[in-house]
């Protein structure tokens, strides 16, 4: 089914928003590699374009790719760092209003599900 992703602000604004093709019955996980996949894709297809994702590639990924020439974003390594961003609590998951905890917790979704990912952003200083 197809399920709307919000990309949303701690004050709830809405950043981004997209589809994505998810089973009736998922996990964060599955999610999660769903969203990383279709945003890759979509930023691969285009030629200049710069990738609103997530996660940010890793440093070493931005250094090797520099800003001359797009190389394609390795789909396993961003679904990795993801993973583990969302482990770490760099970011949570709302389903339905709803917030999610462990990468593999079933959820049953609906035709009119959103799931809404909400960014924490680091603060500066002390």
């Amino acid at each position: 089914m197809l399920i709307e992703i919000l990309d949303k602000t701690i004050p709830g604004d809405i950043s981004n928003s997209f589809k994505i093709e998810l089973e009736e019955i998922t996990t964060p996980q599955e999610i999660i590699s769903a969203r990383v996949k279709e945003e890759i894709k979509n930023y691969n297809k285009k030629a200049n374009d710069k990738l609103q994702s997530l996660v940010r590639p890793l440093a070493k990924e931005t250094l090797l790719n520099g800003f001359k020439k797009k190389k394609e974003i390795d789909v396993e390594k961003q679904i990795y760092v993801a993973l583990e961003a969302f482990q770490k609590n760099g970011f949570f998951i709302l389903v339905d209003d709803q917030q999610v905890s462990g990468l593999n917790q079933k959820i049953q979704l609906k035709e009119s599900s959103s799931i809404s990912f909400i960014k924490l952003t680091q603060l500066v200083g002390g």
